[in-house]
């Protein structure tokens, strides 16, 4: 890989964020791409905000700027709108259609914003945005694999996705590789 890649992955905690960066991190390490992380901002228990950046190629630092991002997986589409100032004219994005709504539009104080008009927004102003729906029928705890799959046919993505199937292969619950590895694929079909 010659040219720095940087990307964001975005969610709530519970959701596999931290896990999804941990399968980036070591599919990198399998194709031989320098890789690094800034530490993963928010709270990772169950339903907190969860952002992490990545750089992959030589000279990077894990720490992605405003405007800086070449990649955005969102597996919440709030915490992906949430995301936005990272993004530019030439970003790459995958948003998963999952709603997790906060505690703040839970006890009423305040509302779920209206996702699908920055969906249309960012597919008219960036590179490249696929909006992943009707994955409904794949178990949560199995959706940021479907997602990753979707992420890696995105043009340019920093890991191929050989390099993927294998960090999953390595890294999932040894009673659940199978269906991992089976997911991920399936995302790599979505259209």
């Amino acid at each position: 890989m010659s040219a720095l890649k940087k990307l964001i992955v975005s969610g709530v905690g519970g959701q596999g964020v931290t896990y999804t960066v941990r399968l980036l991190m070591s599919a990198a390490v399998l194709a031989g791409i320098k890789v690094n992380t800034d530490e993963i901002h928010g709270l990772s228990q169950r339903g907190g905000v969860v952002n992490a950046g990545l750089t992959f190629g030589e000279g990077g630092h894990g720490y992605v700027d405003d405007g800086e991002a070449d990649f955005l997986i969102g597996l919440e589409k709030l915490e992906a709108q949430r995301s936005i100032k990272f993004l530019n004219t030439g970003s790459r994005v995958v948003i998963d259609n999952t709603e997790i709504t906060p505690f703040t539009v839970n006890s009423g104080q305040s509302y779920y914003p209206d996702t699908d008009k920055f969906i249309q927004s960012l597919s008219e102003n960036i590179a490249e945005v696929i909006y992943i729906q009707g994955n409904d029928d794949i178990h949560r705890k199995l959706k940021s694999y479907f997602v990753l799959g979707v992420a890696s046919t995105l043009n340019r993505f920093p890991v191929e996705p050989q390099y993927i199937q294998q960090a999953i292969e390595e890294n999932a619950r040894k009673e659940s590789v199978v269906e991992s590895v089976r997911i991920f694929n399936l995302g790599r079909e979505y259209k």
